[in-house]
């Protein structure tokens, strides 16, 4: 069964200036999250951020069904569907991490350089093949990648490097979801991502030592879980709606959005090499995620 779920027609020029407002939507509300994640981690373990990211979430989407406003197609590929959900909640472990350790702008730039990794999963695990500028531009992020996890060249930033492995983790994560959108509705994918990474971090919250959040961190980690779904809604809807090559551009305002956080809530401004290589990095996956159209494999 196809989980393909009836849009309402428009015009071309509506349907792309629809899916550019749901990509600008949705980048915007995963700036807010990131924001709300540092304003939680100084009292809050990572481990409980992630859980209430994804409790959050699940209620968010389980509640409405349950009151019959919302229908959620149960999961067809599930094996794909618990993969996709373990290799998310490590890409948003590593990245909560990163953003409690580094620039807000910094972390957000590492964890966007994701269609990076995604082409060189594609291009290795999955034989797909590229137009020369994407591979120019994949040189060019990991160029920037360089200069972000070490600014000097001397030493290694180690908070710098968890969020490239955010970056990864999301891309293989991505590249699942390449697959499940053949057979499953966005809501399936996102509310078993939701539910199963809330059950596995739900543990380790626990080992961690569970902290009870005071009355303004209970609203930054609702604020965390609702800003999270409703990105990851809108940024399916974006790509529903309109060609990847027109909306893409417009995720970046989270990046965009981290610098001006971290600079009005901390007065964060990164060192110039590090801020160099984080443009270099968000051009780059920019370029990959616009160029990146796959040849067909060829047969030999």
């Amino acid at each position: 069964m196809a989980a393909s779920q009836t849009i309402p027609p428009q015009t071309p020029a509506a349907a792309r200036l629809t899916g550019i407002l749901c990509m600008s939507g949705a980048a915007l509300l995963f700036g807010v999250m990131a924001l709300f994640v540092k304003l939680s981690t100084p009292t809050v373990p990572t481990s409980e951020v992630v859980f209430f990211r994804g409790a959050v979430g699940a209620i968010a989407l389980w509640l409405p069904q349950r009151l019959g406003w919302l229908h959620i197609p149960p999961g067809v590929d599930r094996p794909r569907l618990v993969w996709r959900a373990v290799l998310g909640m490590l890409g948003i472990v590593t990245y909560v991490w990163a953003i409690a350790h580094i620039d807000l702008a910094l972390a957000s730039a590492l964890n966007q350089s994701s269609p990076v990794f995604v082409a060189v999963i594609a291009a290795i695990f999955l034989g797909e093949r590229f137009r020369w500028p994407v591979y120019a531009a994949v040189l060019a992020a990991f160029a920037g990648i360089v200069l972000v996890v070490s600014p000097d060249l001397r030493r290694v930033e180690i908070a710098a490097l968890v969020g490239v492995a955010s970056a990864v983790a999301a891309a293989s994560a991505y590249t699942l979801v390449r697959r499940l959108r053949k057979t499953e509705a966005p809501t399936t994918i996102v509310l078993w991502f939701s539910s199963i990474s809330a059950l596995l971090a739900a543990p380790f919250a626990a080992v961690e030592a569970w902290v009870w959040p005071s009355p303004p961190v209970w609203l930054y980690l609702l604020v965390v879980g609702l800003a999270a779904v409703t990105g990851q809604l809108l940024l399916t809807q974006a790509y529903r709606r309109a060609e990847a090559t027109v909306i893409s551009p417009f995720l970046y305002l989270t990046t965009l959005t981290g610098l001006f956080f971290g600079w009005l809530f901390w007065g964060e401004w990164p060192q110039a090499s590090a801020l160099l290589g984080g443009v270099v990095v968000v051009g780059g996956a920019l370029a990959v995620n616009v160029l990146s159209v796959p040849r067909p494999r060829v047969k030999r």
